[in-house]
């Protein structure tokens, strides 16, 4: 067997096989284990069949080889050996630590400074579960990820907004906010960054936050940072000395939360494993909101590989985003739109005066290549693409260049057009093609009777 770039294992035939296998169940387990034939994977084909997904935050070049196979191995175990019939290791001690030796912080901090979760997701409600509440607001850069926002909304938080400043965080009026608050005896319980803002693609500056960081400390003493870190392998290699490591400020004992996940360089996605690094007390405090581990053994078997391979699985992926991202950024400015250069895995893009949920609509119904709408960031023209293989990045550009020549509905909004007999035809076809319901149901006009 030739080596390849991921050593001896596997042929470059091999890998080629894994990588196209990454799109469909078959391709990643093999037919033995979807045995009978006949049986449908979940979820629904419609949301994967024959669809360009660049709507979401996912890895379209798939996980290491090591973790498919530590997958496989998880389900050929029989019944007695620890395989899919049986709960995972509750304590994950070589998952921890090798974590831990993965953000070069071995010896500096401990398995007890280290929460697993299901997914990123899981740790930022329990954050949210933990230090939010009808009394302790939460107070956050915008625009942002919606996850931690909506969780404190459920709360009875109240959400506080800082608008970007150029697309980065305003952090001067974060710092007046958070001070001001605490004078006021109602401390803010959370402030929360994307470490790469998703969806600007703007990134956290080391020497600014640093600033930003002791003055929270000093002025805020009550309050705890968040710093969501899932996109940082993706960032230029040139400007990783730049970006601000929070980690730093776990192994300093201060009021930090350092989130990170498997789910986008490592490509676990589906299999939902994220973690977080925090002091000992806050990292039992989160536990305590936590009824019960719903981690699974295939995403700790393939987080574990993952970590073993950590190495080239980041360097092939940083790789193949960063050549992505070019391409379309060259065919973007060939198209004349503005768009953001992103040091992550998502582009937002300015479609001018053509409403983005329209467009969005459009291209998922005529070309089946399926992106997501700025409006849920009050950005209603504008449409974020995840940059993807090249047979992908095509198809969207093609499909974009479709809508584009769509002159007649530049300048209506997507409420106005929903209302129209073209309007509620396209919504309920896409509805019925897959699209998702409740994206056209929020576009439409307060009290329509759009019917979808």
């Amino acid at each position: 067997m030739k080596k390849s770039e991921f050593g001896t294992a596997l042929s470059r035939r091999d890998f080629l096989r894994w990588s196209a296998g990454a799109v469909g169940a078959t391709g990643l387990f093999g037919p033995s284990l979807l045995l009978p034939s006949r049986v449908q994977a979940f979820p629904p084909d419609p949301f994967f069949r024959g669809v360009a997904r660049m709507v979401y935050h996912e890895n379209p070049w798939g996980p290491h080889p090591a973790a498919v196979e530590a997958v496989r191995e998880v389900m050929s175990k029989r019944l007695a050996g620890g395989g899919v019939n049986r709960y995972h290791d509750f304590i994950h001690p070589q998952l921890k630590e090798a974590i831990l030796r993965y953000n070069g912080l071995t010896g500096r901090l401990g398995p007890e400074n280290v929460i697993i979760g299901v997914g990123s997701a899981e740790v930022l409600f329990l954050a949210a579960d933990t230090f939010v509440s009808a009394e302790r607001p939460l107070l956050t850069e915008w625009i942002t990820y919606r996850i931690i926002l909506q969780r404190a909304v459920q709360n009875d938080a109240e959400v506080v907004r800082v608008p970007l400043r150029e697309w980065r965080a305003d952090l001067e009026a974060m710092a007046d906010e958070a001070r001001r608050a605490n004078e006021n005896g109602r401390p803010y319980g959370l402030l929360h960054f994307n470490v790469i803002n998703n969806p600007a693609g703007t990134y956290l500056d080391k020497a600014a936050f640093r600033t930003f960081a002791d003055e929270v400390y000093r002025s805020s003493p009550e309050s705890v940072i968040l710093c969501d870190d899932s996109d940082r392998e993706y960032l230029e290699a040139g400007l990783q000395p730049d970006l601000f490591w929070a980690a730093e400020d776990v192994v300093r004992g201060s009021n930090m939360i350092h989130v990170q996940t498997f789910s986008h360089v490592f490509g676990l996605t589906g299999l939902r494993i994220g973690y977080a690094l925090a002091r000992r007390d806050v990292v039992e405090k989160l536990e305590a909101h936590r009824i019960f581990s719903g981690l699974n053994v295939l995403g700790q078997a393939a987080a574990l590989a993952s970590m073993s391979h950590a190495e080239e699985q980041c360097s092939r992926c940083r790789r193949l985003c960063s050549e992505s991202r070019n391409h379309l950024y060259a065919e973007l400015d060939a198209l004349g739109l503005e768009h953001l250069r992103s040091q992550g895995h998502y582009i937002l893009i300015n479609l001018n005066d053509l409403d983005g949920t329209i467009a969005v609509l459009l291209m998922y119904l005529t070309d089946k290549v399926f992106v997501r709408w700025g409006s849920e960031w009050g950005l209603d023209n504008w449409i974020r693409v995840n940059p993807s293989t090249e047979y992908e990045n095509t198809r969207f550009l093609h499909a974009l260049q479709s809508v584009l020549d769509r002159r007649r509905l530049r300048g209506i909004a997507a409420a106005d057009y929903l209302e129209t007999a073209e309007g509620r035809h396209l919504a309920r076809a896409a509805v019925s093609a897959g699209f998702p319901r409740h994206v056209v149901q929020a576009a439409a006009a307060p009290g329509s009777s759009l019917s979808v």
